[in-house]
């Protein structure tokens, strides 16, 4: 993802140099300066954002990331719009180096854009992605156990607190889908409780020895279900286990879950060896690789001089 943002802010710098002509002045507004004078259109983020992420890729993208993407690309073009509109950048478009610049920075733009139209009509078959998995069976095998749970911790050490660890889970067991407000009701460590006992994916394996009866309770309890009895650590705490989803050692991880993935893969692959295939065709057209045996003159220093 960190490339993507990269080639997105790149990109960015590409389309802040086009001349005014072909700047976009009407649609919709996603940021307005107080004075009305730089404003950044929602056509020009969405530009941005397709022209540097493949589609599938940005159905992979959470929509807390994405947008935060989204604002960096509105602060960076107000940026420039906000740069373009002094006086110094209206005297510096005159310049020779303004004008180099703008040259080489068009085409560099074209090029991406021309690279991405060549590609823009490769597809992946669901024979294709189906085949990939088949034979690469190994590939989607579990390694490790992984497990989502969510937890609540309960002080075991008094009969009272046993007493009332037992009438917490029976609670839990009955409520199971309200199980994130009772860890945030019960559960003695607070961070966890306050987080309402997720623990996001967990690697089983790495867990501490005093943790193994979670690991157990996670590897043989129910997806969906709150384990039925306490699991103890250390004899003075007891927790409560909701398996949310967990994928064990040795399971191969179903088709139908890793679809997209192989597809969005493998049209990567495609539109690479497409690229490539485009590029020698233009090197050799050109005698490019004729470049790499020129001998530039090298200027002479001041100690040549003497």
């Amino acid at each position: 993802m960190k490339k993507a943002l990269a080639g997105l802010l790149i990109l960015l710098g590409l389309v802040s140099c086009t001349g005014d002509s072909n700047r976009l002045t009407t649609g919709e507004v996603v940021f307005e300066s107080k004075d009305k004078k730089v404003k950044v259109f929602k056509e020009e983020v969405d530009f941005v954002i397709n022209q540097s992420m493949d589609p599938e890729m940005l159905e992979q993208v959470p929509k807390e990331q994405l947008d935060a993407q989204k604002k960096a690309i509105i602060k960076q073009l107000a940026f420039y719009k906000s740069i373009a509109l002094s006086p110094e950048a209206a005297k510096l478009k005159a310049t020779k180096d303004y004008k180099m610049a703008l040259g080489l920075q068009e085409d560099t733009l074209l090029t991406g854009l021309f690279l991405k139209d060549k590609v823009k009509d490769i597809k992946v078959t669901d024979e294709e992605t189906k085949k990939f998995y088949d034979d690469n069976k190994s590939a989607f095998t579990r390694q490790d156990n992984i497990a989502d749970l969510q937890l609540i911790y309960l002080p075991y050490r008094s009969d009272e607190e046993k007493a009332q660890a037992d009438k917490i889970l029976a609670e839990a067991k009955q409520n199971k889908d309200k199980f994130g407000d009772l860890a945030k009701q019960y559960s003695a460590d607070k961070t966890s409780g306050a987080n309402g006992g997720v623990t996001g994916p967990l690697p089983l394996d790495k867990l501490g020895a005093n943790f193994a009866p979670i690991k157990d309770a996670a590897i043989n309890g129910a997806v969906n279900e709150v384990v039925p009895n306490l699991v103890v650590l250390g004899g003075d705490t007891a927790v409560i286990v909701k398996v949310n989803k967990k994928e064990l050692k040795g399971e191969v991880v179903k088709y139908d879950d890793v679809k997209k993935n192989i597809a969005f893969q493998l049209k990567q692959k495609k539109i690479a060896e497409e690229q490539a295939k485009v590029e020698k065709e233009i090197v050799d057209k050109y005698d490019l690789n004729s470049i790499d045996q020129l001998k530039l003159e090298e200027k002479p220093t001041d100690k040549d001089k003497k």
